[in-house]
């Protein structure tokens, strides 16, 4: 296994072009795949890791994948502006906690949680 095999899981299609040419239900799903493959057992089981806001590849750190606004399929379909965005529109709030929870214990479950809650809003 490898980043490779983590981003063709993962990650399959750029948020840019999900955000071109999705439905709001294809938004959505792209950052809940991208967010379940953050998810502890779907690291260890592509041989990558976290660190921070990168997936790298554990034999080879120079292989690496940045997780920020610009591979989000929300902020990519609401122009990188949150009161744009589905899930403040949806949810009522921005991903701010859900994202400051990841980014203080590496628990990816809250944004899982939400994003999936908005799936269902979308569907």
């Amino acid at each position: 296994m490898s980043l490779n095999s983590w981003k063709s899981e993962f990650y399959p299609t750029p948020a840019t072009d999900i955000a071109k040419t999705g439905t709001e239900k294809d938004i959505v799903s792209h950052s809940l795949v991208k967010w379940q493959g953050r998810s502890p057992e779907n690291l260890v089981k592509h041989g990558v890791t976290q660190l921070g806001k990168w997936i790298v590849y554990e034999t080879d750190s120079t292989e690496a994948f940045l997780i920020d606004e610009e591979t989000c399929s929300l902020c990519k379909a609401a122009d990188d502006m949150c009161e744009s965005c589905i899930f403040t529109s949806r949810i009522g709030k921005t991903c701010y906690q859900e994202y400051f929870i990841f980014r203080q214990t590496g628990n990816v479950q809250p944004m899982i949680d939400t994003l999936s809650k908005l799936l269902k809003i979308v569907s």
